[in-house]
């Protein structure tokens, strides 16, 4: 059981750092898009 316990808080540790890096990935691109881009992810 303990192991499992372990497993899964790794799991949503990478799963956690895995979103930020979607984020800034999707910050950068609105950027670079351009504002209408970035209103749209805004709201």
């Amino acid at each position: 059981m303990g192991s499992d316990n372990t497993l899964e808080q790794e799991f949503n540790d990478l799963l956690q750092s895995n979103v930020s890096l979607a984020s800034i990935a999707l910050i950068l691109l609105s950027k670079r898009r351009g504002q209408r881009f970035g209103s749209i992810m805004l709201t």
